[in-house]
């Protein structure tokens, strides 16, 4: 038997997610930072990399638009204002698919009007400001900011019953003495 004390009898575990530390904001299931000066899309991909993450990449129209706002929010995009994504062309049959992921699709493309164009070996992807925020195929040695995504910390914490919004796991209550009975929903 464990006892605690507790300034309530009823305490309760609460699912928790987070990002990590630092600059990243949670946004859907994912959590994501803008990296710091323009680079091109190899050295983006690098740099998430070496963070532990990828390249952000838009699946909905909802993250795709949270993406561009995060960005627009942080930067004061002007007409050039650019931000690479994690999609690069598969350059043997032409389908947009997920940075270093071969296989993986891109499975959301909100192209701008007459995008993706292909001019002069535009083989990577970024949100442009010109298209308010809409896709565009760019050359991958161009100087454009970037935008990393990692996966959420989820985890537990244990505090007095309904002083969290997140879901509750379980809750238990303590007896007079401060022994816990058994757990209740």
């Amino acid at each position: 038997m464990v006892k605690l004390l507790f300034l309530t009898s009823l305490v309760c575990v609460y699912a928790m997610e987070s990002c990590q530390p630092g600059h990243r904001e949670l946004f859907g299931t994912s959590c994501y930072e803008l990296l710091t000066g323009t680079k091109t899309w190899q050295d983006t991909r690098d740099d998430c990399s070496a963070m532990g993450g990828k390249m952000a990449v838009p699946d909905t129209p909802e993250e795709h638009a949270g993406i561009w706002k995060m960005f627009t929010e942080k930067i004061a995009v002007t007409l050039e204002g650019e931000l690479w994504i994690g999609c690069e062309e598969n350059k043997t049959d032409g389908r947009w698919v997920q940075a270093g992921l071969g296989d993986y699709e891109c499975v959301y493309l909100e192209w701008a009007s007459n995008q993706p164009s292909n001019h002069a070996k535009e083989h990577c992807v970024e949100m442009r400001s010109q298209f308010d925020g809409k896709l565009n195929d760019r050359q991958c040695d161009e100087l454009n900011y970037g935008m990393c995504e990692f996966n959420v910390i989820t985890g537990t914490t244990t505090l007095p019953h309904r002083a969290s919004s997140s879901p509750v796991l379980f809750c238990l209550e303590a007896d007079d003495d401060g022994y816990f009975k058994s757990p209740r929903a």
